[in-house]
């Protein structure tokens, strides 16, 4: 004697909408979008900045490949890939300036922190993230403004003197010049 359909279609019906959802959800996981919250930051030259970058959905980010870059450099600024930080490849001109928040990869934060900024760290960088799926990336432009230096007064002066540093920065607080 056959089984009634009426019996296993509803079983079937119940494996299938499971199957579903745990396929769409190994999909979101692999899926993601680089994001940055804002298109530019403006740091003063010696002292230190963050490029704020993120994962949308938060998922982590500890066994991604992270990759922050210069436009038109080879060598990347900071390159953090299975777990650790591979400075075989950094640019020299980064090395020991740059970290990410290990602490915060957990949850999907993967901006970086420039120490020591200077005047040639103004420009474009590319926050690139990849997993074995998938990979996005997200742009965000460092412009550096000059540092002010006080002088010491002379005795019997009444004032104090300042200089500052001269930089030329365009509309969107990029460096142009830097005396």
């Amino acid at each position: 004697m056959k089984p009634d359909q009426s019996e296993w279609f509803p079983g079937l019906c119940w494996f299938s909408v499971i199957l579903l959802l745990l396929l769409q959800s190994s999909v979101s996981k692999s899926e993601f979008q680089v994001v940055v919250s804002t298109d530019h930051v403006v740091a003063v030259a010696g002292e230190e900045t963050v490029l704020p970058c993120y994962l949308l959905p938060e998922i982590s980010a500890v066994d991604l490949q992270i990759m922050w870059i210069r436009d038109n450099y080879v060598a990347p600024v900071c390159l953090f890939e299975f777990g650790f930080y591979n400075f075989q490849t950094q640019d020299l001109s980064y090395r020991g300036r740059t970290e990410l928040f290990l602490d915060e990869l957990l949850f999907g934060n993967v901006s970086l922190k420039l120490r020591g900024v200077r005047g040639s760290d103004h420009g474009r960088y590319r926050c690139m993230v990849k997993s074995k799926q998938w990979d996005d990336d997200a742009v965000i432009d460092l412009a550096v403004r000059g540092e002010c230096y006080r002088l010491i007064s002379c005795p019997g002066c009444c004032t104090l003197c300042f200089l500052v540093a001269i930089a030329l920065l365009d509309k969107v607080y990029f460096l142009i010049i830097e005396e």
